[in-house]
């Protein structure tokens, strides 16, 4: 009995070593890492990841982007509400993160607010930011 259990802690042991060599994270960016985990469900790894490549580029407007998807994925929209409103702090000459933030607010059915998102993105030259305001 003994040796059966040894056993089966060993094959335990080599099927996880397997499984942790199928994966090299060496070459991939903090936000390959963070969408790679996101994918794979695992939230606490994805927002670490998230979380690191911020650190490294805190002026990446596209990397508040990214991540406010995220949390919406993970149903907290208030989280991606200021990841888009860091998004447009960053580059508020770029219509995405005014629709992005326009589209959650609609999703929150805070239409005016909405409205007014998609009112800057249309000033700023978005086909589709005028688009949602004929809606």
């Amino acid at each position: 009995m003994k040796s059966t259990t040894a056993l089966a802690a060993l094959l335990l042991f080599f099927q996880s070593s397997v499984a942790a060599l199928a994966f090299d994270h060496s070459g991939l960016s903090y936000l390959e890492l963070a969408e790679y985990y996101a994918g794979k469900g695992e939230s606490i790894a994805a927002l670490r990841y998230y979380d690191k490549a911020l650190a490294a580029a805190p002026s990446d407007s596209l990397l508040f982007q990214s991540r406010g998807f995220y949390f919406i994925s993970l149903h907290d929209p208030e989280r991606a509400l200021d990841d888009f409103a860091r998004q447009i702090s960053l580059s508020p000459t770029e219509p995405a993160g005014y629709l992005n933030r326009g589209m959650l607010l609609g999703s929150l059915e805070r239409d005016a607010a909405a409205s007014a998102e998609f009112r800057r993105a249309c000033e700023l030259g978005s086909a589709d930011g005028c688009l949602q305001l004929k809606r």
